[in-house]
């Protein structure tokens, strides 16, 4: 006995029997070929799911590499913060010019080494400056 109660389907209230299709509900099979539902089309079974494409948001990281750095954007920053600032200009005007070129990284030590070479000469116009004033109050002028 089945824990099911008996449907319409079921032949004398039989429960347990094989299912067998109302007379109302029409054949898949039409004049020999097959017709309706999916599953009936390919004889009771779907066929395989098409093979898995990768995913394209789960992407393996490039390698990253260390960029180069321009040896000559080093030398001006060492240069500048030395104090020898009549020369680290050049040598960061010709690192950078080197660095657009060949794509090397170092233009922001290029360019610090520019800004403190240009603090430097500031610095020593000024102190340059108040010693000619000191010098001048001091002779009374």
């Amino acid at each position: 006995m089945s824990a099911f109660p008996p449907s319409r389907y079921d032949h004398n209230n039989e429960q347990g029997t094989s299912w067998q299709r109302p007379e109302a509900q029409p054949s898949a099979f039409v004049n020999g070929g097959m017709h309706g539902a999916d599953s009936v089309q390919h004889g009771g079974y779907y066929p395989p799911p098409p093979p898995q494409q990768p995913s394209p948001y789960v992407r393996q990281m490039p390698q990253m590499y260390p960029q180069k750095t321009n040896v000559l954007a080093i030398i001006t920053l060492v240069t500048s913060i030395i104090g020898w600032f009549f020369i680290s200009p050049f040598l960061g005007m010709i690192a950078l010019k080197q660095i657009k070129r060949t794509g090397e990284g170092g233009r922001g030590y290029a360019k610090a080494g520019i800004a403190i070479s240009i603090l430097w000469v500031v610095a020593c116009l000024g102190y340059l400056l108040l010693w000619i004033l000191a010098g001048l109050a001091m002779s009374g002028y």
